[in-house]
């Protein structure tokens, strides 16, 4: 496959971030996730560590999985991006879209951008590769769920004399759900 300049120019610039997105994008765009395979395989080539530590046990839902779980943990996998969730995701995606079949549309050598069959009827992207009028709730969705996240923690993290206790491992799950929030509203600011 002949790597995009759209995705070589994050890699060549090491922006791990803007590679997560894309990556993350690319579970969408192609379901049969060979362009995630190769363009992973690039980024790793050219040096750049995508992949997390996981910090904490990755909790799974319960079937059935539903399409506004799959945009929640594809949400979540910027800022989680592990082998263990990218897993998780494609497990949610494989079976959201069960029966379709994933076709990539071949490209002509002189176009060295892939452009792969879409076969979900809206978008779910962030970058660029698609959108539609729905793509804002999926930001917003997350900001809700992030915030709710935080209030969970919060009330948790009483003492029985009804002083706070902030542990280590709270904190971090705070600043995760702050990151996954600071990233909707670039998502939206930048779709506006």
């Amino acid at each position: 496959m002949a790597v995009s300049s759209e995705f070589a120019k994050p890699v060549e610039e090491n922006n791990v971030l803007r590679i997560r997105i894309m990556l993350k994008d690319s579970l969408l765009v192609d379901k049969s996730f060979s362009m995630f395979s190769e363009l992973l395989a690039y980024a790793l080539k050219h040096g750049v560590e995508v992949w997390m530590t996981p910090e904490d046990p990755l909790e799974q839902a319960e079937k059935p999985w539903t399409l506004d779980l799959m945009n929640y943990e594809l949400t979540a996998l910027v800022n989680d991006f592990t082998e263990e969730h990218v897993d998780y995701v494609k497990q949610i995606i494989r079976e959201i879209y069960k029966g379709e079949v994933p076709v990539r549309t071949p490209v002509p050598s002189t176009n060295p951008v892939p452009r792969p069959t879409q076969t979900i009827s809206r978008s779910m992207s962030t970058s660029g590769m698609g959108s539609t009028p729905k793509t804002n709730d999926i930001s917003y969705n997350t900001i809700l769920q992030e915030i709710t996240k935080i209030n969970r923690i919060i009330e948790k993290n009483k003492a029985v004399n009804g002083n706070r206790l902030w542990l280590t491992k709270n904190i971090e799950k705070i600043r995760k759900s702050a990151r996954a929030i600071e990233i909707a509203c670039e998502n939206i600011q930048r779709r506006k």
